[in-house]
């Protein structure tokens, strides 16, 4: 069984309409592709869900504020979460963002203690991930923060490692993946002994990061780059290297609205509307 949390909370920043929406195609394809899953959705509105493999839970966060936003510090509670999940069930749970779409059985993530995911790709743009510090990270290599996976001793890890930057003044700009990234990049100095990244170390062949959207330039999810998707023998791949498959969908939630009314989306991911 692969285990799974995300968080489904109204912050005034999308409609409720809206967030139950992208839920929606969020669980039908992993009902569609991963079949044998638990998901813990943490929400602030939900009342009930007919699903078996879900369990709905209230949206707390009992940490203090890290910024003067609140859906960065929604965003940052995340690892908060998977601490008291993990010292619950002695499990060591997937984090999956709601905007995204499941294309394939991504079972084989229980064989791992942990994941990242990488945007991939061709770019060579450098990105900064501090707000008061000039550290910079190619994009193509940037670690995203809709997926991810931690055991015990790496979340220990990060939090002696957020310390640190905390007592040097230094802020992320991104909340937790700008923490992936300096953890990775530069605490660790590009040492990924145990430290499994999609497209780079782990299952290269697959292009699950914003890349797939276009393969040479930093964007996000748009209209060309969905006109590349194609399906071959039901695994989703892109024109842009044909030679890569795609078993996770990397959207923002803006150009997810964007998208999922055009008839092109509609057709392509028919299964899950």
């Amino acid at each position: 069984m692969l285990y799974i949390y995300t968080f489904c909370v109204f912050i005034n920043k999308h409609s409720k309409e809206e967030l139950i929406k992208v839920l929606n195609l969020f669980i039908k394809s992993l009902d569609i592709n991963v079949k044998i899953y638990k998901l813990i959705i943490y929400t602030n509105f939900i009342e009930t869900l007919n699903n078996n493999n879900i369990e709905l839970r209230e949206y707390y966060d009992k940490s203090e504020n890290r910024y003067n936003d609140i859906w960065l510090n929604l965003s940052y509670n995340k690892i908060n979460i998977y601490k008291d999940l993990n010292k619950e069930f002695n499990i060591n749970f997937l984090w999956i963002d709601l905007d995204t779409i499941i294309t394939y059985d991504i079972s084989y993530l229980n064989d791992i203690d942990n994941i990242f995911l990488e945007i991939g790709g061709n770019c060579e743009e450098k990105k900064t991930i501090f707000c008061n510090s000039n550290e910079t990270i190619i994009t193509k290599n940037y670690i995203q923060g809709n997926i991810w996976k931690l055991n015990i001793n790496l979340y220990n890890d990060l939090i002696i490692c957020l310390k640190k930057l905390d007592k040097n003044n230094l802020k992320l700009k991104l909340d937790l993946q700008d923490l992936f990234n300096y953890y990775i990049y530069f605490y660790k100095e590009k040492k990924f002994d145990n430290i499994n990244i999609y497209g780079n170390n782990y299952y290269k062949n697959l292009l699950n990061g914003l890349s797939q959207w276009d393969i040479n330039n930093q964007t996000h999810a748009c209209y060309n780059g969905l006109e590349k998707m194609y399906l071959e023998n039901n695994i989703l791949k892109t024109k842009f290297d044909n030679s890569k498959e795609i078993h996770i969908v990397s959207f923002t939630f803006y150009s997810l609205k964007t998208l999922y009314n055009i008839l092109l989306f509609k057709k392509l991911f028919y299964k899950y509307i």
